[in-house]
């Protein structure tokens, strides 16, 4: 094992996480090599004065002063906390609604109402000013007379002429 490896392992040692193999492995190791047996007691020093001193005690107003301190930022806050709490339960309803009213929204704009490709012909191409044109297409065959006599009647401003057409 070289010294790399055995600096790895002396903080899992000192914790007693080490497994035992390893640990026959790094007692060996340390048994030869005075740099890293060092190593092993500077980090040790911690736990060993943690044992020795005792726990320092708080003075009996400790508690008393720290929550005399926090009580104006808990009062500060607490207007801020209301607020995000109500925040985080509101969210996610009302994305799930904005999320609705944007699908139907899309929906009415992009849905397509199905025409009929006749009456969609008939209104690109017959004029819906003159209806009497369609009118007279619709009373029989369209003959070179039906022609003339819509042609002749758009020539007398729009009026119906009293003679019908010849067949």
């Amino acid at each position: 094992m070289n010294c790399r490896e055995a600096g790895k392992w002396l903080s899992h040692r000192i914790d007693g996480e080490l497994p035992r193999a390893e640990a026959n492995l790094l007692d060996a190791h340390l048994s030869v090599c005075p740099s890293c047996s060092r190593a092993l007691q500077l980090l040790t020093i911690p736990r060993r004065v943690g044992r020795i001193l005792p726990a320092p005690e708080p003075s009996p107003y400790f508690y008393q002063r720290i929550k005399a301190n926090l009580e104006p930022e808990v009062r500060r806050n607490a207007f801020w906390q209301i607020i995000m709490g109500l925040s985080r339960r509101v969210v996610v309803p009302l994305g799930a609604v904005t999320l609705m009213i944007i699908t139907a929204f899309l929906y009415a704009q992009l849905s397509v109402p199905k025409s009929d490709i006749y009456q969609t012909y008939d209104g690109i191409f017959t004029p819906t000013s003159r209806p009497e044109q369609l009118i007279r297409a619709e009373r029989g065959d369209i003959t070179d007379d039906v022609v003339l006599y819509t042609l002749a009647e758009q020539e007398q401003g729009g009026r119906y002429l009293d003679a019908a057409p010849l067949k």
